[in-house]
């Protein structure tokens, strides 16, 4: 298991348990490479727990790669409500920057963890 990681901002390698990096004192955890994932969580007969788990482990996946965020397929049903009121409690406890529906959309939910990172 690596347990360094690069500084996106003047590319220096550190542990991954520093907060700022101490060459550039750039934020590490609010860092990110700009991807968005998209998953699938509503249209494969998944049950309202199978997609909450699918939910939080994609979320986990997504932070532990420095990822920008997830966009969710949710449907319009019992599985998009779930999502929609776990997604608020996240907000809440700060564990997402944010969430919203895509445009018009109703099915579909961007979950944003960090800002993405855009080289000057």
């Amino acid at each position: 298991m690596n347990n360094r990681v690069d500084c996106m901002q003047c590319g220096m390698l550190l542990p991954k348990d520093m907060v700022h990096c101490p060459k550039c004192d750039d934020l590490l955890d609010a860092q990110s490479d700009g991807s968005i994932l998209t998953v699938d969580i509503a249209h494969d007969r998944e049950t309202v727990r199978q997609a909450m788990t699918k939910l939080s482990q994609t979320l986990d996946e997504v932070d532990s790669v420095r990822g920008a965020g997830a966009r969710f397929i949710v449907g319009t049903g019992r599985i998009r409500e779930a999502v929609s009121a776990e997604l608020a409690t996240y907000l809440y406890r700060k564990d997402i920057l944010s969430f919203e529906f895509e445009g018009n959309n109703e099915g579909a939910i961007l979950v944003m963890l960090r800002k993405p990172y855009l080289n000057a």
